[in-house]
């Protein structure tokens, strides 16, 4: 079984499909999935064993990990918990890339993926506040459906893949880093911060401690670079956890407003409803209701 929503396709080459879905592996089993296309994961909640050739024995898949395929074999998960199944929550974006000898990976986006998905890759803990604004985008494009919204897809995708990139292949790369002033970097570091720490209680001093300045000063950087407050966007990086969890209905509203680092469930509900426009329960049933635009093929081993 599986769940799925923010699919999208029709993007146009080399994309094939993307979307947001959730894999329950059975209790003490196994999840085959023909890997047919390049792929990249984007691991956003859950953990599982998997194997898949290129990968020596069986690896663990778990939240905050960046995996990626070339199209060949097949993908197994496992679950080692007996009594329950075990779900696993990913972003994918599948690729349809033609074999070619030679590459110009600088001049053709589809190049740039056969180069440097030759190989399966597996990186863990790799999704940074970075990554997670361009998932928050590619949700927010999904739903949304505004004009151009598969072109502005299109470029999410591509910065999805670039910036994964980046993190699971740097030696590959000759990329040099781009200016920034120091008033960015600390905002930048800040925001880093507040994504690894959000399930926790968070203060301003402690955030500003941490970036070692002053809290009027990260208070009034804050408001320059990004045109809000800290708590903004701790109150933001929050509701985009919980757009996580909402999906999956073993979890309880209260379960994921604590998950997400709210004080109560009116909290939660209230800041989620100002953010997005829905409740917490209108957004699950949303979710719950979509369907994968084109559904993987899934074999199941129990």
């Amino acid at each position: 079984m599986s769940y799925a929503n923010h699919s999208v396709d029709q993007l146009g080459p080399p994309f094939r499909l993307s979307d947001e879905i959730i894999f329950l592996i059975p209790k003490a089993g196994k999840l085959t999935i023909k890997n047919q296309y390049h792929k990249l994961l984007l691991v956003l909640d859950g953990e599982a064993q998997f194997e898949i050739k290129g990968l020596e024995g069986r690896q663990t898949l778990k939240k905050g990990d960046i995996f990626f395929a070339p199209s060949r074999g097949n993908h197994h998960y496992y679950n080692a918990q007996k009594h329950q199944a075990a779900p696993l929550h990913v972003l994918r974006i599948f690729y349809d890339i033609p074999s070619k000898q030679t590459l110009r990976p600088e001049n053709d986006f589809g190049d740039f993926i056969q180069q440097h998905f030759q190989q399966v890759g597996h990186l863990h803990d790799g999704i940074d506040a970075k990554l997670q604004g361009l998932i928050r985008e590619f949700r927010e494009e999904t739903e949304n459906r505004a004009p151009g919204f598969r072109h502005r897809l299109f470029a999410i995708c591509t910065d999805l893949t670039i910036e994964s990139v980046r993190k699971l292949r740097p030696h590959t790369l000759n990329a040099t880093e781009t200016d920034v002033s120091s008033g960015e970097q600390i905002v930048i570091a800040a925001r880093e911060f507040i994504f690894k720490h959000y399930p926790n209680p968070l203060t301003l001093g402690e955030i500003a401690w941490h970036v070692g300045k002053g809290e009027e000063h990260l208070a009034r950087l804050f408001k320059r670079h990004t045109g809000q407050s800290v708590f903004d966007t701790v109150r933001e990086i929050r509701v985009d956890a919980a757009k996580t969890y909402l999906p999956n209905p073993s979890y309880s509203l209260t379960q994921i407003a604590e998950k997400c680092g709210f004080n109560s469930l009116a909290f939660f509900s209230r800041s989620f409803k100002q953010i997005t426009g829905l409740s917490p329960s209108q957004y699950r049933a949303h979710s719950l209701n979509a369907q994968p635009v084109s559904p993987p093929t899934l074999n199941r081993e129990e």
